[in-house]
């Protein structure tokens, strides 16, 4: 557990050292650095890097991933697996077995290196926006979901090319995603979806749907009968396999946190519509992400996909309370980090992804 928090503990401190206060510019108005931000990104990810590199039986793949780089140790086609994420492999081939923490490595840098960039572009609040990611579980799904990862980080990454009207720039992000897991191919459609200034009402409406679907087992049985129709066929047997393991119903803590997050987004929905185009955005990926979270809280492995846009809750959390909040700002910021440093405990509590305890290579 101590490596996490230490390494938990520099990425704050260097957020801090980056800006303490709230920023109050919009998000469509903040100019990317060519420097800034990807320094302090790698300054501040150097040590998660590390961890995620020189680990050893950590995480719920852990065996998984070492198995298939030992596959293209023996000559696995590029195509075996996502041809980006095998390419990455195939080059640490030369190291033998050793490599495996090269892939460790390249994965961890893909993964870290832009979000943490676009936290220090973008975020109003950029140490709050550090306790969120890591509130969330994500340096824990990074040891065990390592394609998946590297494809969310590079969806958040292009996030921006939404509001600054790029399609062809969101489109290539995606398809570049899609190059280590192909599941990313379902977020690009969303580039329109994610510009629309949806009523709450139908927002409201969305998100009762997925919390009957999360609690209703004859709903959600009939829903995974008819989703193999809506699926490539290279995904059409996940359903069955879903329906096969689906257990009894009930309220985990973590579907709780995401029902709840889903009614504050709605408490705040025409507010932070009124701040401007970019806001929108960051509020309904954030919102289509947790609605995701929500409907398939029951559902094995399924929910990952709802990583691509609950993310965006990085973003904001600290747009609700830089500019939205103006009486006791501080108060709600702390707060706002004081209730993701209780989930975060809960995460380290449950071992989340198999990520605790930590074990490295010299060990």
């Amino acid at each position: 557990m101590a490596p996490y928090i230490l390494v938990f503990a520099w990425v704050l401190l260097v957020s801090v050292a980056a800006r303490s206060g709230c920023g109050q510019v919009a998000l469509a108005h903040k100019v990317p650095s060519l420097l800034g931000a990807p320094v302090l990104a790698v300054i501040a990810g150097a040590p998660l890097i590390a961890l995620h590199a020189f680990r050893r039986d950590v995480g719920t793949d852990y065996a998984s991933y070492v198995e298939i780089y030992e596959r293209f140790i023996d000559g696995a086609s590029v195509w075996w697996y996502e041809p980006l994420y095998s390419i990455v492999n195939i080059l640490a081939t030369p190291a033998g077995s050793a490599g495996v923490v090269v892939v460790f490595a390249i994965a961890a840098v893909l993964s870290s290196v832009p979000v943490l960039v676009r936290v220090f572009q973008l975020s109003p609040a950029p140490w709050l926006s550090v306790v969120a990611l890591f509130a969330i579980g994500y340096p824990f799904m990074q040891t065990n979901a390592v394609r998946s990862v590297i494809a969310v980080s590079i969806v958040f990454f292009v996030l921006p090319m939404v509001w600054r009207k790029k399609p062809w720039h969101w489109l290539a992000g995606g398809v570049l995603a899609a190059g280590f897991h192909y599941t990313a191919l379902f977020v690009l459609p969303f580039y329109w979806l994610l510009r629309w200034n949806m009523h709450v009402v139908w927002a409201a409406g969305l998100l009762g749907a997925a919390v009957v679907l999360s609690t209703q087992k004859q709903v959600a049985l009939l829903f995974l009968e008819i989703a193999p129709a809506l699926l490539p066929s290279a995904y059409a047997n996940y359903p069955g396999q879903v329906a096969a393991r689906l257990g009894d119903f009930g309220l985990s803590p973590g579907s709780a946190w995401y029902m709840a997050s889903a009614l504050m987004v709605l408490f705040v929905w025409q507010r932070v519509a009124r701040l401007g185009e970019a806001e929108t955005v960051v509020r309904n990926a954030f919102f289509f992400g947790l609605l995701v979270l929500v409907a398939t809280s029951q559902f094995w492995v399924v929910g990952r996909i709802g990583w691509f846009f609950y993310i965006a809750g990085v973003l904001f959390w600290p747009i609700v309370v830089c500019r939205l909040v103006n009486a006791g700002r501080g108060l709600v910021a702390l707060g706002v980090a004081a209730v993701h440093l209780v989930l975060l405990a809960y995460f380290y509590v449950i071992g989340a992804h198999d990520a605790v305890p930590y074990q490295s290579i010299w060990n």
